[in-house]
Parts: C-alpha cells; sequence; structure tokens
C-alpha cells in the first residue's frame, strides 16, 4: 500500500512537472522537405515581424508617452504660470493705485511747503525775525 502511495505521489508529481516546465515541441514533419524550409521561412520571418513590431513599437510607445507626460505638465505650467499673472497683475494695479496715492500726498506736501516758503520770504524782509524753533 505504501509502495503504491509513493508510486501515485511520484507520478503525480511528474505529471504536474511535466505540465509546469515549459519543453520544446519536437513533431516529426510529415511535409515535404521544401515545404519544411518555406515553412521554417515563414515562421522565422513571422518571428523576424514580430521582433521589428517590438523592437520599433516599445520606443514609440515610450516616445508617445513622454509626448503625453511633457503635454500634462506644459498645461499645468501654462495654468499656473498663467494664475501667476493674473496675481501680477492685481498686484501691479495696487501698486498704481497706491503710488498715485503717494504722488497725491508729495503734491500736497509740496503744496504747503511752497506755501512756507511764501511766508518765509515775506518775512525775511523783516527785522530780527528768525525761523522757528521746535
Amino acid at each position: 500500500m505504501v509502495a503504491a502511495c509513493k508510486r501515485a505521489d511520484t507520478g503525480v508529481g511528474k505529471w504536474f512537472h511535466g505540465r509546469s516546465t515549459i519543453h520544446p515541441i519536437t513533431r516529426k514533419s510529415t511535409i515535404q522537405p521544401s515545404l519544411q524550409q518555406t515553412f521554417d521561412f515563414v515562421n522565422i520571418f513571422v518571428k523576424a515581424i514580430k521582433a521589428i513590431i517590438i523592437f520599433i513599437g516599445t520606443p514609440i510607445s515610450l516616445i508617445t508617452y513622454a509626448i503625453q507626460i511633457n503635454s500634462v505638465h506644459t498645461k499645468n505650467l501654462r495654468e499656473r504660470m498663467n494664475s501667476g499673472f493674473e496675481e501680477i497683475v492685481t498686484m501691479n494695479k495696487i501698486f498704481e493705485s497706491k503710488l498715485g496715492l503717494v504722488n497725491k500726498e508729495i503734491s500736497v506736501v509740496n503744496k504747503e511747503i511752497s506755501v512756507m516758503n511764501k511766508i518765509f520770504e515775506d518775512r525775511s524782509n523783516l527785522e530780527n525775525w528768525s525761523y522757528p524753533t521746535l
């Protein structure tokens, strides 16, 4: 009984081993030699075409993938730049409005200075007059 189980186990193991490993298929051809050579040539030609397609197709697919990634990054960069330009335009408007306010304040101060200079010129003709001290 034990021997039968061992034989069955090795038989099952051989069967699974035979299914799990790749063995080259060897067939004895019944085709005539010239047809066999033609078949072999066509088979080699088909394998060569498959290899060429894989050899050319892989870099092309990688290039198209890189182009797609590049276009996505370019689009994201373009969107960021546009939003950045909008912020710059807004900051420029704020700066120009503040600069306008500063220019108005400077013109008011210049008018006050000119009025003060006129007053000092009028009083400079007086004797014993001096600038006020703070």
